[in-house]
């Protein structure tokens, strides 16, 4: 792109403005787009433009953090916990044979609902 005008300061005077832009095809389709109703190419340029900056100006912000963003890993441990459907008994029992009882295997899931079944009726 050639610019008759020196745009880092910001303040350009309509004489300044005149730039040449070098199209591909994708930037031609959108030209197209732009001008199908009868909008002269420059007048869609400009709109572009400002379109464009306003964007940038003022990024939209969103309503609420996304999650892990800037956020502690404590913090996103909570929101995943509170977030996540109950555990079932037998996700209870291995999570306790892994992490608590530190042991490396465990019952099947039928195993374990044996072995529950069986202590169950032994009560009884």
């Amino acid at each position: 792109m050639e610019c008759d005008a020196d745009t880092r300061g910001g303040e350009l005077s309509p004489t300044d403005s005149v730039i040449t832009v070098a199209l591909d095809r994708l930037s031609l389709a959108a030209l197209a787009v732009l001008t199908a109703d009868g909008t002269e190419p420059t007048e869609a340029v400009r709109t572009a433009i400002i379109d464009a900056a306003e964007r940038v100006a003022e990024p939209e912000v969103p309503s609420q953090k996304p999650s892990g963003a800037s956020q502690s890993f404590e913090d996103h441990v909570a929101e995943s916990v509170a977030a996540a459907p109950p555990l079932s008994a037998y996700q209870r029992y291995v999570l306790s044979e892994v992490f608590i009882e530190g042991h490396e295997t465990w019952l099947s899931e039928a195993q374990w609902t044996a072995l529950r079944d069986r202590s169950a009726s032994d009560g009884e």
